[in-house]
């Protein structure tokens, strides 16, 4: 979390995000993750100069855990094998469609592959379990 020294304006390229609901459904199959992170697999390959975005599946728990067994349930799998987020990327959200259609941070970007979409799906920070920090954060630095 980050507190903004002003007011951000919002607009059409600009809005807030919709926050998880605890035991909220979301759906699986319509999420997205978005970064700034490399554009090919290599070290020294530049950042992307735009945006960019890859649809994401996510995985459950259990398929999770075969795929990256140092997990906890402090972190969420997505992702598609050849498709994924990059170096650079951790970060950025993990958005996922609600039943109203509307976007939700369900996770933070933290690691996958070292190549870019390899064959592991990606992990994320499971948003939805620090719900009550970001709470107390938000209520002590308001």
């Amino acid at each position: 979390m980050v507190q903004l020294p002003q007011k951000v304006t919002f607009s059409h390229d600009v809005a807030p995000i919709c926050m998880p609901v605890e035991g909220g459904a979301v759906s699986k199959s319509e999420c997205k993750a978005i970064g700034w992170g490399k554009v090919g697999g290599g070290e020294h390959d530049p950042s992307s100069p735009v945006l960019k975005e890859v649809d994401h599946n996510m995985l459950s728990a259990s398929e999770c855990k075969t795929q990256h067994p140092e997990i906890s349930d402090l972190q969420v799998c997505a992702g598609y094998s050849q498709h994924g987020v990059c170096s650079g990327d951790s970060g950025g959200p993990l958005m996922c469609k609600n039943s109203q259609g509307a976007y939700v941070l369900v996770g933070i970007t933290s690691y996958g592959d070292k190549i870019c979409g390899g064959s592991r799906p990606a992990v994320f920070t499971n948003v939805e379990k620090y719900l009550s920090w970001i709470k107390r954060v938000k209520t002590d630095y308001p």
